[in-house]
């Protein structure tokens, strides 16, 4: 071995250690520890940011701007209830209805007490022209809020669409009364006057 060689031994060995960590590293780890990824979670800050983005977005009537948004921040807090809520309306507004009932029953068995997520899922499930099955969620709506009028407002339209016109009457009735006495709907993202689809059988 010349002296040129013996200089730059050194310099082989290390990078020779280097190959070696780098391969027992993705062995242990698997290849995304090579990754550049962004892992660090958003701050709160950031996520308020781009769920008002999100808002402004679905009341302007662009509902791919805002799954859009939604979608990228949910790649990093995906637990995160109101951008979940928030997907679970711009997919119902793009006529994404089979993603948007499993996002709410998702958000159901960590909120069962939710008058807003029964309500939504109601008319999610009426979009679909299940009118029986979303009559009962928009039911359990108005056991947990019946003071607000636009459920009251959602299952007059949905008793409408099943042919039972009396109960139609009755809850138009009753979602006017609420107004007229000063009722607001205060819960923010409830969807309203679902237009179902082929319609099978009344409802009760």
């Amino acid at each position: 071995m010349n002296p040129q060689q013996k200089k730059a031994l050194p310099l082989y060995i290390s990078l020779a250690l280097i190959v070696l960590a780098t391969a027992l590293l993705v062995s242990f780890y698997g290849s995304e520890a090579l990754s550049v990824q962004h892992s660090f979670a958003p701050s709160q800050e950031m996520i308020d940011h781009v769920i008002k983005e999100a808002e402004n977005s679905i009341r302007q009537g662009r509902y791919h701007n805002a799954a859009g948004v939604l979608r990228r921040l949910l790649a990093d807090v995906p637990h995160n209830t109101q951008a979940l809520l928030m997907m679970s309306v711009s997919c119902y507004c793009l006529d994404q209805l089979d993603q948007a009932e499993r996002i709410c029953r998702k958000l159901l068995k960590i909120y069962p007490a939710n008058a807003r997520l029964y309500n939504n899922l109601g008319e999610i499930l009426i979009r679909k022209g299940e009118l029986q099955k979303g009559i009962g969620f928009l039911k359990q709506a108005l056991e947990l809020a019946p003071d607000m009028p636009l459920i009251h407002s959602n299952l007059s339209l949905a008793f409408s669409a099943a042919g039972n016109f009396e109960l139609a009457q009755k809850y138009r009735y009753s979602s006017n009364f609420l107004i007229q006495c000063g009722a607001v709907n205060s819960m923010p993202y409830m969807l309203s006057n679902a237009q179902p689809r082929p319609v099978s059988g009344g409802a009760k």
